[in-house]
């Protein structure tokens, strides 16, 4: 890990191979912070079925997942979903299609397409996810599935394509509609991201779904759930979805949605020495 870190140079990411939801993503911003990133991730990476964890150069630049459904080799772009993070690389929101220039665009399909030849996929969905750095679209991950996170409702909500329908008719051998609707819209998702503690009250929620423009919208805690700190996926509270004609339009109904809710948090204790 020293050596890795020494030729990349700091900072560098740690995660499980086989992690989800940001859970044990950690920055290592120097050496003198190694040991405990590699404590918290061996610690996230434990709870996996396997158990191991790597060390990834740290891309700086804000963050994309490319949706593409392959046939033949030939890989079709679906959308780009733009990412908004939160602490710990937690994801916080999302929005569909992604608000880049067609030249971006073009430059992130072709770093995609290049990317899942490598690994040999020629069929079905991936999901992969892309950092924008200044040199360009560099992939962080890819993953030969639909996109998780609530993602394949905003491609169909905005782009008019169902991946889950298309995958199922891929397998099915029924003929495939990849051109999307003849009127595309945008489409966005904001989480709720209390802070940590033990929930005492809820509320909102019907506000929050009668929001103009908001098409879903949930909770996920109640009366005396406990909220971790925000880490993983798990620890956010609920989320608002909304379509707009454009990405703005679909984006600001979605937050201000989430900040209809009304949740209640009763900070743990501090520790006592």
């Amino acid at each position: 890990m020293r050596g890795f870190a020494a030729e990349a140079g700091y900072p560098v990411i740690l995660k499980p191979v086989d992690g989800s939801g940001s859970l044990g993503v950690t920055l290592v911003p120097d050496e003198e912070g190694l040991d405990d990133a590699v404590a918290r991730t061996v610690g996230a990476a434990a709870a996996g079925p396997e158990g191991a964890w790597i060390a990834e150069e740290y891309l700086h630049g804000p963050e994309f997942s490319v949706e593409t459904f392959s046939t033949d080799g030939t890989h079709h772009l679906l959308a780009v979903t733009e990412k908004f993070k939160g602490a710990n690389f937690v994801e916080i929101g999302h929005l569909v299609p992604a608000r880049l220039s067609v030249d971006v665009v073009r430059d992130m399909t072709a770093e995609v397409g290049a990317c899942l030849d490598a690994v040999g996929l020629r069929e079905g969905p991936a999901h992969t996810e892309i950092v924008l750095t200044p040199g360009g679209p560099r992939v962080v991950e890819t993953h030969c599935r639909p996109g998780g996170d609530g993602i394949v409702e905003l491609v169909r909500l905005a782009v008019g394509l169902d991946v889950q329908r298309i995958t199922f008719d891929w397998l099915a051998g029924r003929p495939l509609n990849l051109e999307g609707g003849a009127r595309p819209r945008a489409a966005a998702t904001s989480f709720l991201t209390p802070g940590a503690g033990t929930v005492t009250s809820v509320g909102g929620l019907d506000a929050a779904e009668s929001a103009e423009g908001v098409t879903e919208a949930y909770l996920t805690v109640a009366p005396g759930s406990v909220i971790g700190e925000l880490r993983s996926s798990s620890d956010r509270a609920g989320a608002a979805v909304a379509t707009g004609d454009t990405p703005d339009e679909a984006l600001r109904p979605a937050r201000e949605a989430v900040d209809r809710f009304r949740i209640t948090v009763e900070p743990a204790p501090a520790p006592t020495s």
